[in-house]
């Protein structure tokens, strides 16, 4: 006997849905599917959201980490020139690169080391209401002079 598969003639579709087209979707099913695709859609939404804020803050991070490296390098060369003096500085900038961020600065000779300088450089910016910064501490020799 062969299988009903290879038997010719038409099949017919069982059904539980008597008197109903066994094809398409009904409204319920096309209502609930959208509800899930729109879930999932705002899952991702808000997720692309949360990335880009981190990105805005590691973005200001950096500049901060710029702005603070910059004036490090500044003060070094002042040093290494023979320029050296005791520094405590506080300055908001106000244009350029890094405008809004507020650069923190110190030189004071190292005790007990002469020709040796403690530098330290900090920028600090503001995200969401939470002051932040990126500070660097070195030392560096006097050369010149």
């Amino acid at each position: 006997m062969a299988p009903s598969f290879l038997k010719p003639g038409r099949r017919e579709r069982k059904s539980l849905n008597k008197g109903r087209r066994p094809e398409g979707m009904t409204l319920l099913e096309c209502v609930v599917a959208m509800a899930v695709a729109a879930l999932a859609l705002s899952g991702v939404l808000s997720a692309l959201a949360l990335f880009g804020a981190y990105q805005v803050e590691t973005g200001l991070a950096v500049r901060a980490a710029l702005c603070a490296e910059e004036k490090m390098e500044e003060l070094r060369y002042e040093i290494e020139t023979g320029n050296a003096e005791s520094q405590d500085a506080r300055v908001v900038l106000l244009e350029g690169p890094y405008q809004g961020m507020e650069r923190l600065w110190t030189v004071v000779p190292a005790p007990g080391e002469p020709g040796l300088w403690r530098l330290e450089s900090e920028c600090a910016y503001y995200w969401r209401g939470e002051r932040k910064a990126e500070r660097i501490v070195s030392l560096a020799v006097e050369r010149g002079g």
